[in-house]
């Protein structure tokens, strides 16, 4: 064992025994339970008998100066490590194709099924615009199906007609405006603000002039071109708070 005076005179042979740590793991010439060739500062004679007893067929004395220490290279076949590199190179590259995979595929999916997002939110805009906006309820069949349900419900033509027809009484420049659009699947979440003018007579409350505006959320189920399923829910409350009547006080 060489002493503290001897280690600062060859400061380097710390450094040099770690590295034949190392290079006996990582070049497989430590085993499960085997010896550690190459790391125990045996005798070159008791080194190669043990090399060649474990099957390791390379061994080479490393001279470098140092005479406390005496340091072996010790490594498998050649072929052997060829083997081992092939192998590690082809989990290697399984391995990244696999990570590439599975960015790319989600990738390319979101990429195939844009353009049909893209189309169900411009259904949505566009009776939005025409129905609402315009009062065309004759375009009515264009963009629902003959089925739709509005809040699980049936009777979405019937009720429609009704709201805006009432609405526009009261509020004739009554008009919805698109503040956000969310489609994913076959739905499409459509954030919206109504607003509108008191010009005519709202539940039983004179004219009274005054601008109103409020919010609703819509979300539409859309299958073959057409919505077939709506759900909707508006803060129509504010109305009455805006034109100066509290929802508790009389109409009247």
């Amino acid at each position: 064992m060489p002493s503290p005076e001897e280690n600062y005179e060859y400061p380097l042979s710390g450094l040099l025994y770690s590295f034949s740590v190392l290079d006996c793991l990582v070049c497989d010439t430590c085993e499960e339970g085997g010896a550690g060739l190459g790391t125990l500062g045996l005798p070159e004679p008791v080194a190669r008998k043990m090399t060649a007893e474990a099957g390791f067929m390379r061994f080479t004395v490393r001279d470098f100066g140092n005479p406390l220490n005496s340091f072996y290279e010790v490594r498998p076949r050649i072929f052997k490590r060829s083997i081992d590199m092939k192998r590690t190179l082809l989990i290697t590259t399984i391995i990244s194709l696999a990570g590439l995979w599975q960015t790319v595929l989600p990738q390319a999916q979101q990429d195939k099924e844009k353009p049909k997002l893209e189309q169900n939110k411009a259904i949505v805009r566009d009776y939005m615009n025409e129905i609402i906006n315009k009062g065309n309820l004759a375009a009515f069949d264009n963009y629902f199906s003959e089925r739709v349900l509005f809040n699980n419900a049936g009777g979405l033509k019937l009720g429609l007609s009704g709201m805006l027809r009432s609405m526009r009484a009261a509020f004739p420049d009554f008009h919805l405006t698109i503040e956000d659009q969310i489609a994913e699947g076959d739905k499409v979440v459509t954030r919206v603000t109504f607003s509108g003018t008191h010009q005519g007579e709202f539940r039983g409350i004179a004219p009274t002039g005054k601008k109103v505006k409020y919010t609703g959320i819509a979300i539409d189920r859309i299958a073959d071109g057409k919505v077939v399923e709506m759900w909707h829910v508006a803060d129509t409350s504010v109305i009455l708070q805006q034109i100066g009547v509290s929802p508790s006080q009389p109409k009247r």
